[in-house]
């Protein structure tokens, strides 16, 4: 959610193409020696997608993401370009030919580094097949027993799958493609540390609340997936209509509602605890690991905080969080990752997808994170910011009052960044934030959460004005 704007670009991918299940390999052919197909796809965004797309348009060949080899020191690493190890699912291509691994040196290769990069993702394909349940998705063949395991799947269902799929997600451990079937298509998703607890979290949902999540037709626990049933709809983020917005508004309070009476369930499931009380004790902690990165910071601008201004957040953030302890809305499920990506909206209903930021606590914050990214959308105005906030506060009136909702709505912005950065695990490992991204991200997060304190004071400085005009004689 709470992230700067993006500036894409382009990103250079050399490929390796794998075929007769990792005997062979296939190069283009020059006279300098062998070097990988190259393409170059859009940055910062779905890498497997992407890739297969500019495979199939520029080698006109279909394959099969398995991952990205782990290049850190190496010589590979230092090359300028990216690396994706892939398996030929299709007819090799003429301009690309095989060669068997095992008679490789690396004498033939026009760049040393590819033949670098060819010796790490073979090694972890080695290492894959050793440990299937470890890596699951970086073994040679996988997508032929996931479709065994599918059409077996969905044999109950009258349904037989279709060779058409798309691959959205690769990596050793983490898999998200469609898959067409003669009815409605499929997703198969799997994951893996840190996020495991999504497929518990998935599977209690799908059973508490049919009518907000995709149905779950089948799991498969080993590699931590699931199969479900593909949800009528558009998605959220490629609509500007107000009235999905307002729809979607209505089905997250909905939601949230029914969750009231499942909060053990839901904890026990793997969602994370966001009380007010957990979060009371990360107020100290988190703000202290802040104030030493912003001290770190290298870069003129932004300005640093200091460390003074830093810590002087403890007291807006405590107030806020005990005034909501004496607001009589309960704590509900709530999603630390509500985009528009991960809602699927018709004109009648909504599903929500993708709950491995699910939490209990206050269920505004959810609201809030929904909210923004409606501000970014061209449908945008005052009028229709009440409208969509409207349909949310108006489901909450019917169990709390309009002046608790309104003052808690008052004060979820600044605890919903907090909470968003509390959730953000990296602040806690001394070892993620020796990353220069990472520890830039968690200073912007810092600084979103001043802004907040300041826009809540000065929101209640105005209050405070007109309670006291309303009382001048």
């Amino acid at each position: 959610m709470f992230e700067s704007t993006q500036h894409f670009g382009q990103e250079t991918y050399r490929v390796i193409v794998l075929e007769s299940m990792g005997r062979d390999l296939c190069f283009i052919a020059t006279s300098a020696g062998y070097c990988l197909p190259s393409v170059d796809i859009p940055s910062q965004q779905r890498v497997a997608e992407n890739l297969a797309a500019a495979m199939r348009s520029t080698w006109d060949c279909d394959v099969v993401c398995l991952f990205e080899p782990d290049l850190h020191s190496s010589v590979a690493a230092d090359s300028g370009v990216h690396y994706q190890l892939v398996e030929l699912s299709g007819v090799r291509p003429p301009q690309m030919v095989p060669v068997p691994v095992s008679s490789l040196s690396r004498h033939c290769f026009r760049d040393v580094a590819d033949y670098v990069a060819l010796g790490v993702a073979l090694s972890q394909c080695e290492r894959a097949a050793c440990s299937p349940h470890e890596a699951p998705f970086a073994r040679i063949g996988w997508l032929s027993q996931l479709c065994e395991w599918i059409e077996a799947a969905i044999h109950p269902l009258a349904l037989k799958s279709d060779i058409a799929i798309r691959q959205l997600n690769a990596s050793p451990t983490f898999s998200l493609i469609r898959f067409e079937t003669s009815g409605p298509p499929v997703w198969f998703k799997a994951v893996g540390a840190p996020n495991k607890r999504e497929l518990p979290i998935t599977l209690t949902l799908a059973r508490l609340f049919p009518r907000h999540v995709p149905r779950v037709l089948a799991t498969r626990p080993e590699w931590n997936g699931w199969l479900s049933e593909e949800v009528p709809g558009g998605n959220l983020g490629d609509s500007q209509d107000v009235v999905h917005w307002v729809t979607t508004s209505v089905s997250l309070a909905q939601l949230q509602i029914e969750s009231l009476d499942a909060q053990c369930q839901l904890l026990d499931a793997g969602a994370r605890d966001f009380r007010v009380p957990v979060l009371l004790d990360i107020v100290g902690p988190l703000l202290d690991v802040m104030a030493a990165l912003m001290a770190k910071q290298t870069k003129a601008f932004p300005d640093p905080l200091t460390r003074q201004e830093v810590l002087a957040l403890k007291d807006p953030i405590f107030d806020a969080l005990r005034e909501l302890q004496t607001l009589a809305v309960p704590d509900a499920l709530g999603h630390l990752d509500l985009n528009p990506g991960n809602v699927i909206v018709s004109p009648k209903a909504c599903r929500f997808l993708d709950w491995s930021e699910a939490y209990l606590g206050h269920p505004f914050y959810s609201f809030v994170h929904l909210l923004e990214h409606f501000r970014r959308t061209q449908s945008w105005s005052a009028l229709t910011d009440a409208q969509v906030t409207s349909a949310y506060t108006s489901a909450w009136q019917t169990l709390c009052s309009c002046r608790h909702v309104a003052r808690a709505m008052l004060l979820a912005p600044l605890l919903a960044v907090f909470t968003y950065t509390a959730g953000y695990d990296a602040w806690r490992d001394e070892r993620q934030l020796q990353d220069a991204k990472t520890a830039a991200y968690l200073r912007s997060l810092t600084r979103r959460i001043k802004r907040e304190a300041e826009q809540l004071a000065h929101s209640k400085e105005q209050i405070h004005t007109c309670q006291l005009e309303l009382l001048k004689p």
